[in-house]
C-alpha cells in the first residue's frame, strides 16, 4: 500500500510546508551623532559656494561678508604672499566650511572615513602657509609660521560667529518663521540637497 502523502524532501528543507523561512534581513547602519563642533559650524550658514576656481572659500567670504567675490580673491592672492596668511585660512575654510551642494564638511568625512582627495590640497595650503614667512617656532632647518596660523584660526572664528550672528538677529526679526536647525543624532546635521526653487 503506497503513501500518497509521501514527501521524499528532507526536514528543514526551504520551501516545506509548515517551516518558517527565515531569511537574513540587512540591519540598518547605525547613525554617528552630529559632533558639537561641526554643528557650530553649520548653524552660521556660512557654505563654499558653487561659484568657485578651486574649493569655493573666496565666494564663502563674500558672501557672508557682502562683498565682491573678484575682490576677496584679489585680497586673498595678497594674503598669501604676507606671510603665508591666506594660504592657512583658504586651507582652513577648505577643511571645515560645508559645500553648498551637499552641505558635507570634509573634515568631518576624512574623520568618518570617507577619503576624498581634496584633503590633500587641504594639506598643501596649510603646509605652504604654516611654513613660510616669519616663524615664531623653530624645529630644526623647520619654522613654524605661528602668527599665520593663530591669525587664520581667528578670521575663521569670526567668519563662523559673524554668521552665527546674523542668522540669530534674522530669526529674531521673524519670531513667528524662526530659523530650523537640524536634528544633533543626524550624521551630517541632517543636510540634505538643496531644493529647486519652485517654477524653476
Amino acid at each position: 500500500m503506497s503513501n500518497t502523502q509521501y514527501n521524499p524532501r528532507p526536514q528543514g528543507q526551504p520551501g516545506q510546508q509548515g517551516q518558517p523561512q527565515y531569511t537574513a534581513q540587512p540591519q540598518p547602519a547605525a547613525q554617528k551623532p552630529e559632533a558639537s563642533f561641526f554643528r557650530w559650524i553649520r548653524e552660521s550658514r556660512v557654505e563654499r559656494t558653487n561659484d568657485r576656481v578651486i574649493a569655493g572659500v573666496c565666494g564663502a567670504i563674500a558672501r557672508e561678508l557682502g562683498w565682491n567675490v573678484t575682490l576677496v580673491r584679489v585680497l586673498m592672492v595678497v594674503a598669501f604672499f604676507l606671510g603665508g596668511f591666506g594660504a592657512v585660512l583658504y586651507g582652513i575654510c577648505w577643511l571645515l566650511l560645508p559645500d553648498e551642494l551637499d552641505h558635507r564638511i570634509l573634515l568631518e568625512e576624512v574623520i568618518d572615513g570617507h577619503w576624498d582627495w581634496s584633503f590633500v590640497g587641504v594639506i598643501l595650503c596649510i603646509l605652504i602657509g604654516g611654513f613660510s614667512g616669519f616663524g615664531f617656532l623653530w624645529w630644526g632647518s623647520w619654522s613654524v609660521n605661528m602668527g599665520a596660523c593663530l591669525f587664520a584660526a581667528l578670521a575663521f572664528f569670526l567668519l563662523v560667529d559673524n554668521g552665527r550672528r546674523r542668522f540669530a538677529v534674522r530669526g529674531a526679526a521673524q519670531p513667528g518663521n524662526p530659523p530650523t536647525t537640524p536634528p544633533a543624532n543626524m550624521p551630517y546635521g541632517g543636510a540634505m540637497p538643496p531644493q529647486p526653487a519652485p517654477g524653476a
